[in-house]
């Protein structure tokens, strides 16, 4: 009893299910099957018929040390001023062909800033 009670528990079903499989009463279905296999490391063919190995082939099979953890690195800062002159030309491109679309509305006033245009 205290077997088919851990089962349950493991698989995450009810003992009375458990215990109705066990006497026949009813069937587990494939995700039932699925994992009783893979808690107990048995295979599937075995399990539903007594035929062929007992021990599944993953069971067989050495364990892999899971992978590490994912680790963010850190990005490289943006070269902001890269960054704004690729946008300029761009925008400038833009007015070239007929399209005035405001890409960098708080870089005009930096733009000015930095390059004062001559007045006449």
């Amino acid at each position: 009893m205290e077997a088919q009670a851990a089962l349950a528990k493991t698989i995450e079903r009810s003992e009375g299910a458990v215990r109705k499989w066990l006497r026949g009463e009813s069937e587990p279905n494939v995700t039932d099957l699925r994992s009783v296999c893979e808690q107990t490391g048995t295979s599937i063919e075995w399990l539903v018929s007594g035929n062929g190995r007992r021990e599944a082939a993953a069971a067989r099979r050495t364990r892999r040390a899971p992978p590490p953890p994912y680790q963010n690195t850190t990005r490289a800062q943006v070269d902001s001023q890269l960054l704004e002159g690729i946008l300029l030309a761009v925008q400038e491109e833009l007015r070239h062909t007929g399209l005035d679309l405001p890409l960098l509305k708080t870089v005009h006033a930096r733009r000015d800033l930095v390059r004062p245009q001559s007045r006449a």
